[in-house]
């Protein structure tokens, strides 16, 4: 019962450690996906309508 509190916080610290890598890792690949793209600007819309206004 002694071990219980570290133990946890252990797998805590390394199951964080392994989702801050995997986000890393997707948004690393989701950059390159975007990067060859040729319509490459930011999409703005308007807070009154849904039509799409290029910036």
């Amino acid at each position: 019962m002694n071990y219980l509190f570290p133990i946890t916080t252990i797998i805590l610290i390394v199951l964080g450690a392994f989702c801050i890598f995997t986000s890393i890792e997707n948004n690393r690949r989701i950059m390159v996906k975007s990067a060859g793209r040729v319509d490459n600007k930011p999409q703005v819309y308007s807070p009154i309508s849904t039509e799409n206004i290029e910036g």
